[in-house]
């Protein structure tokens, strides 16, 4: 390791065990079944701060144990849905068709094994397509907070002391929800996804502008310009997805969103990082990169101090990212700035 872990005390797991348990909720405006996991501490502690966590495409609740089980061990309460773009919903998809139990939702995948990369590549075209339908995913968490806590007595929130995180296209729902305007010059401008609910925004690898996603999810230059809540956007030099949306591409929510006169905007970049952060998903996944319990460790530390600075009013954390001390805890390996 190129770090001293008792300097970055903040990678270090904190005192609590962590209990997770599962929700089905129903929408019944949108007719929909919404998955959900809840992570909390083994604790007599009430009223805690919580996260919303939005998974990366084709992922689920599941996913991204090592970093939630990071925050939960700290005394945070972590929410996630499965979005419809999750791959567990295309495997039992697949196996409708399969089995000739297929309906007209999803009639357009192939009945037979041959044709499962004709449809997989037709899932993905999909998903991206259904980008709006994640941030309504997590408004309707957030909607239906109260009915979530009387089906979970053991968990303790307060409600104002939300944060809303994501990574890859999670970061792209978070950024909707945290006020990034959004649309194009043909069909207009929006910001109609913004949720006032939130304190803070979590972005790992996020999106920058340009049409990542079809059909109007385009950022331009004034994308972040009224995004005036606390932001930390996290990449590595790694962390590509192709020749044009490289790392240097997921700084544009930090460079164009505006300088505070409290510093409440924040940059990692971790030298050599991958889009998987050294595995805080969990799972292996294309472009993830390699595991590296280092850059793990970073991230656990960046993200859990964000969190404590905004949700949890800790000085010590706040004036660890405004001074920018990760850079000499990682002996240069992260680059921070603060703004």
């Amino acid at each position: 390791m190129t770090y001293n872990k008792e300097k970055l005390l903040l990678a270090c797991a904190g005192p609590y065990a962590v209990n997770t348990v599962s929700q089905v909720l129903h929408d019944k405006k949108r007719n929909k079944e919404l998955e959900i996991a809840i992570s909390y501490p083994d604790s007599k502690e009430k009223n805690l701060p919580w996260i919303l966590f939005s998974h990366g495409a084709y992922g689920s609740k599941e996913g991204y144990r090592p970093l939630v089980k990071h925050w939960v061990s700290h005394g945070f309460v972590c929410i996630q849905p499965t979005h419809e773009d999750s791959l567990r919903y295309f495997i039992k998809e697949r196996r409708l068709a399969l089995s000739g139990g297929a309906n007209e939702s999803n009639s357009q995948f192939g009945k037979s094994l041959d044709k499962l990369e004709d449809d997989y590549a037709r899932w993905q075209d999909i998903s991206f397509k259904k980008w709006r339908v994640r941030p309504l995913d997590m408004k309707f968490v957030l909607d239906s907070i109260d009915q979530i806590l009387a089906d979970a007595p053991e968990v303790s929130i307060d409600k104002p002391n939300l944060g809303i995180g994501g990574h890859s296209f999670g970061a792209h729902t978070a950024q909707l929800l945290g006020g990034s305007i959004v649309g194009d010059v043909n069909i207009g401008y929006t910001r109609e996804f913004r949720d006032n609910r939130a304190k803070a925004f979590l972005l790992m690898s996020p999106q920058g502008r340009g049409a990542r996603f079809e059909d109007v999810a385009i950022f331009d230059d004034e994308a972040w310009s009224e995004f005036e809540r606390p932001m930390m956007c996290l990449t590595g030099t790694n962390d590509v997805v192709s020749d044009t949306q490289d790392w240097v591409w997921r700084k544009d929510a930090f460079n164009l969103s505006k300088s505070t006169e409290s510093k409440s905007k924040y940059l990692a970049i971790i030298n050599g990082g991958y889009h998987g952060f050294g595995g805080i998903v969990g799972k292996r996944f294309t472009g993830a990169g390699p595991d590296n319990e280092v850059h793990a460790d970073y991230t656990k530390a960046l993200s859990l101090a964000f969190w404590n600075a905004f949700l949890k009013n800790d000085i010590e954390s706040k004036v660890y990212l405004d001074q920018c001390e990760i850079e000499q805890d990682t002996h240069g390996e992260v680059e921070f700035s603060a703004k």
